[in-house]
């Protein structure tokens, strides 16, 4: 992840990939039906890719993680930190919900208020949604940072165990809690949070954490566990379990804890990476915001053409051959010139927002 503050961390951009390789397989072999939700692997590992969904889970986590990275024990001046997000997403974002807004039935004014008040459920168009979840989380980052540095990494687990309070008052009170948890940053907070508090543990302990084993072990663990998730009605719940809904109460915080270890472990591996499959990874990451956004429309368009050449797409094993040979191919393709010619030349145009270390002024308070 290339940042106004020089730093760069090119393992940051492979997992950006992969989570939106994550959100691109999930959306291709559900889109118009093309598998039903109801599917369940017979190879256990694709269960990750069939809830695919869990690739916003780990957008999250890496942008807590990545964010504290390049600003631990820093002072962020605040407004150049918002204008650096401003024009790292609006951009391609408002290009996108101008373009839906007119190829869609959406409401400008609910539209407008939806945005300047940064609500995002059923109002902003596509998957927008995060995007304004994202920078809920922009504009209280600077003040997480700070008040981590002062009371320690216990600051953020307290965070995190009273966003669990919350969905468990709502689940308890409504009898779900999976709204709030999915689409809202009171269950996404967890993620940015432990995000956050990975990046910590891989500045503290880069040789523990760094070795193969415990990276192939907590993969192995995580997709197990997204097997079983699947298994028992995974996202849509058509089993009905947990009932009513209750895994949603921890399941962002498990998310969160995984993925955050998970980027720890990579990110310190001892291994190192061939510097070909490093570039091109790391390149594919710079276009993870534009595969992110552009990736509906390539899918319907790529859908529309398979059909018209004969090749009705259906079942889970068609969709991931349709969504690896022809989707990602031309979303690459089209993400390339979104960035390039959309997203770069406000990138650009970034100034760095970082101040003193803040260690010497925490020094000085105690």
């Amino acid at each position: 992840m290339e940042s106004s503050t020089a730093k760069y961390y090119s393992r940051l951009d492979h997992l950006r990939f992969i989570a939106a390789l994550l959100v691109l397989v999930w959306h291709s072999i559900h889109f118009q039906n093309v598998a039903p939700t109801s599917y369940v692997p017979t190879f256990w590992p694709l269960s990750i890719l069939e809830e695919g969904h869990t690739g916003v889970a780990l957008f999250m986590t890496l942008s807590g993680f990545i964010f504290h990275a390049l600003c631990r024990n820093r002072k962020i001046i605040y407004l150049e930190f918002i204008r650096n997000r401003i024009l790292r997403i609006a951009p391609l974002f408002l290009v996108w919900t101008l373009y839906l807004f007119y190829t869609e039935n959406i409401d400008p004014t609910k539209l407008a208020v939806a945005m300047l008040a940064l609500l995002n459920r059923d109002v902003v168009p596509g998957v927008g949604w995060t995007i304004i979840v994202e920078f809920q989380f922009y504009l209280i980052f600077p003040f997480l940072l700070s008040f981590s540095l002062r009371y320690g990494i216990r600051y953020l687990i307290a965070l995190v165990v009273l966003a669990m309070l919350f969905r468990l008052g709502t689940w308890y009170t409504q009898g779900s809690v999976q709204v709030l948890a999915y689409w809202t940053i009171f269950g996404r907070i967890d993620q940015f949070l432990m995000g956050m508090i990975g990046s910590e543990l891989f500045f503290r302990y880069p040789r523990q954490i760094g070795r193969l084993r415990v990276l192939i072990s907590l993969l192995v663990a995580w997709i197990v566990l997204y097997q079983r998730f699947n298994s028992l009605g995974g996202f849509y719940n058509h089993s009905g379990y947990p009932s009513p809904s209750s895994i949603w109460v921890y399941f962002p915080t498990l998310e969160g804890i995984f993925y955050s270890l998970i980027a720890a472990s990579y990110m310190a591996l001892d291994r190192k990476i061939p510097r070909l499959v490093d570039k091109c990874l790391s390149w594919l990451g710079t276009l993870s915001f534009s595969f992110y956004l552009n990736h509906l429309l390539v899918i319907a368009v790529c859908l529309k053409l398979c059909a018209d050449v004969g090749w009705s797409v259906k079942g889970f094993e068609q969709g991931l051959l349709f969504c690896f040979l022809v989707v990602l191919p031309c979303l690459t393709v089209l993400s390339a010139f979104t960035y390039r010619l959309i997203e770069l030349p406000f990138l650009a145009m970034r100034r760095n927002y970082l101040g003193v270390d803040q260690r010497s002024l925490v020094t000085a308070i105690r």
